[in-house]
């Protein structure tokens, strides 16, 4: 448990996911933007507190990523995006002093990092192979997985923690290669947002967590995708327009004004009657 969450890889992909929504609010200027730079920082601190390994790695990467992305578009200052990466960066080493990383340290220690992840994932890939077209229906791997286990630990074992193996071995190549579609498309938006990257490294944490089997974060996924979706859709009507020299709809426009002011001469005529 951390917190509100089932563990502390379900919260460090929340975190992942909200992260660079976070930073990308403190690069714009504003009165309350120094507040957005304290909470991305302690945001990445409580990552590295919670003792998440691939979290821990992930948002370490997130924040020079959506930085870089900033660097580069016309929205921001260059100078200006620096000046932010050198203040965040400033705040999330104080953070992470006073919350601590000794459990992050005692879990990369650890003798075999992927001890049971790695034998789970095979007992989804051999899931996998048994049904290759269909799987074995959504929601079962619990129910499948203790045929097809190659331990036992004494532990019940509700997900293959990779999110990737276990939507192959519930709904077969056809549902995963969908999947990877949509995980595809919403991530070269992302990439291209800056503020969206947190959709890219909720999928690679998937690789080694099951971050996606949470309806919650899933919620928050499709959302943001939404969000993307829209932008993108925004940024090609602007460029209609560039390239059109007139927004569509401007005759429309036109019409409606003009038969106003007919309306507005007709009412004066009858009030001079």
């Amino acid at each position: 448990m951390f917190g509100p969450f089932q563990n502390q890889n379900n919260y460090a992909a929340f975190i992942e996911l909200t992260l660079p929504l976070t930073l990308w609010e403190g690069l714009k200027p504003g009165k309350y933007r120094i507040l957005w730079w304290i909470q991305a920082a302690v945001m990445a601190a409580s990552v590295v507190a919670s003792g998440s390994r691939a979290g821990s790695a992930l948002v370490a990467m997130e924040i020079p990523a959506v930085l870089i992305v900033a660097y580069r578009s016309k929205q921001f200052a260059r100078g200006w995006v620096a000046g932010v990466a050198a203040k965040v960066a400033m705040a999330a080493v104080l953070c992470i002093a006073a919350t601590g990383w000794e459990t992050l340290e005692g879990r990369l220690r650890a003798a075999s990092p992927f001890l049971y992840r790695r034998e789970m994932l095979q007992s989804a890939v051999g899931m996998a192979k048994e049904r290759p077209w269909t799987g074995f229906g959504l929601g079962t791997f619990a129910a499948v997985y203790p045929a097809y286990a190659v331990f036992d630990n004494g532990y019940a074992v509700n997900h293959a923690h990779n999110d990737w193996a276990e939507w192959a071995a519930e709904g077969g190549m056809p549902f995963l290669l969908l999947l990877a579609a949509v995980a595809a498309a919403s991530c070269i938006l992302a990439i291209r947002s800056g503020w969206g990257l947190g959709l890219l490294a909720v999928y690679v944490h998937g690789f080694v967590d099951f971050p996606m089997q949470r309806t919650g974060l899933v919620i928050w996924v499709s959302v943001i995708g939404a969000a993307l979706a829209a932008e993108q859709g925004r940024q090609r009507d602007r460029r209609q327009y560039d390239s059109a020299g007139e927004p569509a709809g401007t005759q429309c426009t036109l019409i409606t004004e003009n038969q106003l002011a007919e309306r507005d001469m007709g009412w004066r005529l009858e009030a001079q009657d």
